[in-house]
């Protein structure tokens, strides 16, 4: 009598993950319910890096006319903007790295947090592993935007232009400056990264489907905070403008 045929699952790669989270996400955070999220968020950091240098022609552009936005309303001359945007640029990617990985470490913190208030025992790694997953939509936002400025040109609107949601179609120069960053949760990329939240929440910390709910929209609503309060000090406004 022969012996049972053992079959041996075998084990999704990395690369596969990329796939999973954008058409599969509650497999993937299933998969990977258990691992490590850091080989995730290097890899991340590092696709995020490529692209922006892959497009930094277009990087280097978007700082000088914020540039010389903020330098004509000082005042200056805005025609001397474009060397030191241009040397900027270059640094573009680590300033990025930085923001990217605040961004990710505090969102998960809010979306830890708010999961505790609604008795959702889930732990910080796991809201880590999750955030750092569904932030692979950034990646989208980043050629998406990118590729909209070479076809917009010189004359793209700098926030109509390059916004994936309401910001399209409302006329931003009246509108008053914290107004923006609000409308800013209504972009296509922070719904997407907002449901991913909630599925990674159902599926890794066994949360229910309102709890997830409740502390994916928590959290989606607290990404707004530190656009209220530069608006609110009026920072990065005459850039925006």
């Amino acid at each position: 009598m022969s012996a049972p045929e053992v079959t041996v699952e075998k084990k999704a790669s990395r690369w596969e993950d990329l796939v999973d989270v954008f058409f599969s996400p509650a497999e993937l955070f299933r998969r990977r319910a258990n691992d490590s999220a850091k080989p995730a968020f290097f890899t991340l950091l590092v696709l995020a890096v490529v692209i922006y240098y892959a497009f930094l022609p277009v990087n280097q552009e978007t700082i000088r006319i914020a540039m010389e936005t903020q330098a004509a309303a000082r005042g200056q001359d805005p025609t001397q903007m474009g060397t030191a945007a241009k040397f900027m640029g270059y640094f573009g990617g680590i300033t990025m790295v930085i923001g990217l990985t605040l961004a990710i470490l505090l969102t998960a913190l809010a979306l830890w947090v708010i999961g505790r208030l609604v008795e959702v025992k889930g732990t910080y790694r796991q809201a880590f592993m999750i955030v750092t997953y569904a932030s692979f939509v950034t990646l989208l936002a980043l050629i998406a935007i990118s590729v909209v400025s070479i076809i917009g040109g010189d004359g793209l609107d700098q926030v109509r232009g390059k916004s994936f949601g309401l910001l399209r179609f409302i006329d931003t120069e009246s509108m008053p400056p914290t107004v923006r960053p609000l409308l800013t949760l209504t972009e296509i990329w922070a719904l997407w990264q907002a449901v991913l939240w909630a599925v990674g929440m159902c599926v890794v910390m066994k949360a229910t489907k309102a709890q997830a709910a409740i502390a994916a929209i928590g959290t989606w609503l607290l990404s707004a905070v530190p656009g209220l309060i530069s608006a609110a000090f009026g920072f990065g406004q005459q850039a925006a403008g």
